[in-house]
């Protein structure tokens, strides 16, 4: 891989989640969104069942080699070696695809944010991309500032974190901003379970709700303890256990995976 697209530019598609027991959580939506990508760069057309069938074994050969423990999988789709830039198109046969895994160290912290201003306009496409330079150098940034991680804000709305959605609580009532990069699996989840309000979430306004968590497939959901200057004392412990373990029995259920 050392020497393909993929190392050079960033060129790869991935999805990623947490497996436990030769399950992947929400496995069936992750292999949707990783075909769909496919579909979307690769291929400019649907992928045939047979080609779907290769990615999904590929998975599924992977997770029954993983142990009990809580792991953090990715699968990842990428181009073999070529010589020119960008060819004029592609076959499912001029990709690889690659699996990994690592033992899941969660935190039960809860995180703090700083807000800078997103790299990335309302047209970024949904779909979970190798090149996460310009996130991860956000995160650096606010990891310099004595944070935990960025909060991306477009005209003073705010957006997402760097690798998570984020939603915000004020009187046991959940809402969320109306834009965001990527409509996360999870976030989809809760917004399916629970009674979510999608709204437009400036800047101003962090300091009137009484709290707020993250989400992505591997954290699951995770507390915020500050945003900027802002401070949420009520880490509303009892709320995000509920909707934790909501997705957890839905995510490994037969039906899902």
């Amino acid at each position: 891989m050392e020497s393909s697209p993929a190392f050079l530019y960033g060129e790869s598609l991935f999805t990623s989640s947490i497996a436990r027991c030769g399950k992947m959580l929400f496995k069936r939506a992750h292999l949707q969104r990783l075909y769909d990508a496919i579909e979307d760069y690769y291929l400019d057309h649907s992928l045939n069942d047979e080609q779907k069938q290769v990615i999904q074994s590929k998975l599924d050969d992977f997770l029954e080699e993983l142990g009990e423990s809580d792991y953090r999988v990715r699968i990842t789709a990428y181009s073999k070696n070529r010589e020119n830039l960008l060819p004029e198109s592609f076959d499912f046969q001029d990709l690889e695809l690659m699996c990994e895994a690592t033992k899941l160290i969660s935190s039960p912290n809860a995180v703090s944010l700083k807000t800078f201003p997103s790299p990335f306009s309302e047209h970024y496409p949904n779909m979970k991309m190798g090149s996460y330079m310009p996130l991860l150098r956000l995160r650096k940034m606010a990891i310099r500032k004595g944070v935990n991680d960025a909060l991306l804000v477009t005209g003073e709305k705010i957006v997402e974190a760097s690798t998570s959605n984020i939603f915000f609580i004020k009187n046991e009532n959940i809402f969320t901003p109306t834009k965001c990069l990527l409509n996360g699996i999870i976030k989809q989840n809760i917004e399916q379970e629970f009674p979510v309000q999608c709204t437009d979430i400036s800047l101003e306004e962090l300091g009137s709700f009484d709290g707020a968590f993250l989400t992505n497939s591997c954290n699951i959901v995770q507390a915020i303890g500050s945003i900027n200057e802002v401070k949420y004392n009520n880490l509303h412990h009892e709320l995000l256990g509920k909707i934790k373990k909501n997705l957890l029995e839905r995510g490994f259920s037969e039906e899902e995976n």
